[in-house]
């Protein structure tokens, strides 16, 4: 399977300059997949909880910079459709 999810240079050094920073992962989600439901629940095991906005079909994540490139690698790993479809830095929303 692709590496459908990465982060583009900017936000990959942002994430490393930043491991202690939180940042949010918006993953595009396929809610009638058992199979995404099940490694949903493993990620959060080891992500901790997560939102899940069943029209929006994305779930919400987020956790500290340190863990973002693990979560990406198994997200792309998953054998899975999900994928991440947007980042940003929990800054970025507390200055909104």
């Amino acid at each position: 399977m692709q590496n459908r999810s990465k982060l583009d240079d900017e936000f990959t050094k942002v994430v490393s300059d930043n491991p202690d920073r939180k940042f949010i992962l918006y993953l595009r989600t396929h809610p009638e997949d058992e199979k995404e439901k099940i490694f949903m629940n493993e990620l959060s095991k080891e992500y901790g909880k997560y939102k899940e906005l069943e029209r929006e079909r994305t779930a919400i994540f987020i956790t500290e910079g340190k863990k973002v490139n693990e979560f990406i690698d198994k997200l792309n790993s998953s054998e899975t459709e999900l994928y991440l479809s947007y980042i940003q830095s929990e800054d970025e929303i507390i200055k909104r």
